[in-house]
């Protein structure tokens, strides 16, 4: 129970320092968002029409005789041409009802002989579709790098080796060679 026995145990706590570790350290470097998008979507397209629709309710004046329709200012000249002419006249109109929020809705209508003739509408509904979005993001907790370098003449060489840690601070070594001497640095630095 000696050598045998320790050796055991320290690859053990080392297996267990290496994975607890880097459970805590993966746990640490995933962030979850999560964000409602609320958005108006199109539906389908309705379209309705009505052939010679008829009235719900006609409100008739009766003074007193059936055959005669009072104006109000009877001193005003009436041509009997002109009433007969738009009697007969065709009119089309066409309604547009749409917002943005509640979505397309148009009518078309024709009137003649002092009825509504034809009638017909199209709806296009807007409808709010709510969607819940996660996003999760994973930063790695140490990325190596190296990056190598020249100059145009080949008189200056250069290699850095390194690691970013977290996506946020990066640690390197550099070697550099210009001529025939050699220097070597040590760089420090993050991103923002």
């Amino acid at each position: 129970m000696g050598k045998t026995f320790w050796q055991v145990v320290a690859i053990l706590l080392l297996l267990g320092l290496i994975f607890g570790g880097g459970y805590y350290l993966g746990y640490k470097s995933v962030s979850v968002t999560e964000r409602v998008v609320e958005k108006l979507v199109p539906g389908d397209t309705i379209r309705d029409s009505i052939r010679f629709p008829v009235p719900v309710y006609v409100d008739r004046w009766h003074p007193g005789k059936v055959d005669t329709v009072y104006f109000p200012s009877p001193t005003s000249p009436i041509d009997s041409a002109s009433v007969v002419e738009d009697y007969f006249a065709t009119r089309d109109y066409l309604l547009d009802f749409s917002t943005d929020s509640c979505g397309t809705f148009k009518v078309s209508c024709k009137v003649t002989r002092n009825q509504l003739v034809d009638a017909s509408s199209t709806i296009v509904p807007m409808y709010r579709y709510i969607e819940n979005v996660r996003e999760v993001h994973t930063t790695r907790f140490f990325q190596p790098w190296a990056m190598v370098g020249t100059d145009f003449r080949f008189g200056t060489q250069q290699l850095m080796l390194g690691g970013d840690f977290r996506e946020k601070y990066k640690v390197g070594v550099s070697g550099i060679r210009i001529g025939d001497n050699y220097g070597w640095t040590l760089n420090v630095g993050f991103n923002f």
